[in-house]
């Protein structure tokens, strides 16, 4: 029985926005509160470096992105984040997307959970004929190394979701 706060933060801001290359900047910000539980408090604070090149009907892209987290206000976990990726647009409402990320994780508190995660993935996406949202579902498999063999895990995500354009140029 506990309260939760939720936070979450997101901009970007393009250098470089021709019609067939975007590069730029972004940064995001996750927080989190518990009334009770202040143990698992967590902050996130996630760069974004990212270049995309559009040929036709593919873009190709490259995103870097620093990750530094927080648990209960002390240093958790340094991430170093590579994230090369393919969108496909099939038609003019619907596109696919297949990457792979690759992590290299430093747990600052538990050296037995360093090492790295490799996830690749395939998400597709159905953009309504009114440009005021899409949809979206994908899958992905996360494989997850360390320096504990207890700590090493693999994991298959199924994502499925809804965005919707509201007012203000809030999504």
């Amino acid at each position: 029985q506990d309260t939760l706060a939720v936070v979450y933060f997101s901009g970007k801001y393009n250098i470089i926005n021709r019609r067939d290359v975007v590069a730029g900047v972004g940064y995001n910000h996750y927080q989190t509160w518990h009334d009770e539980l202040e143990q698992y408090d967590l902050a996130g604070s996630i760069g974004n470096l990212y270049a995309k090149y559009n040929a036709g009907p593919f873009t190709f892209s490259l995103s870097y992105f620093p990750h530094y987290y927080w648990l209960d206000s002390e240093s958790y976990l340094r991430r170093h984040q590579i994230m090369p990726e393919i969108t496909f647009r099939a038609t003019k409402n619907f596109v696919v997307r297949l990457s792979y990320s690759y992590y290299d994780n430093d747990y600052l508190q538990d050296n037995d959970r360093d090492g790295y995660t490799r996830e690749p993935s395939f998400t597709s996406y159905y953009f309504f004929n009114n440009q005021r949202g899409h949809l979206f579902g994908g899958i992905a498999y996360e494989e997850n190394s360390a320096a504990h063999t207890d700590r090493q895990y693999g994991r298959l995500k199924l994502s499925a979701g809804l965005s919707l354009k509201l007012f203000w140029q809030i999504n």
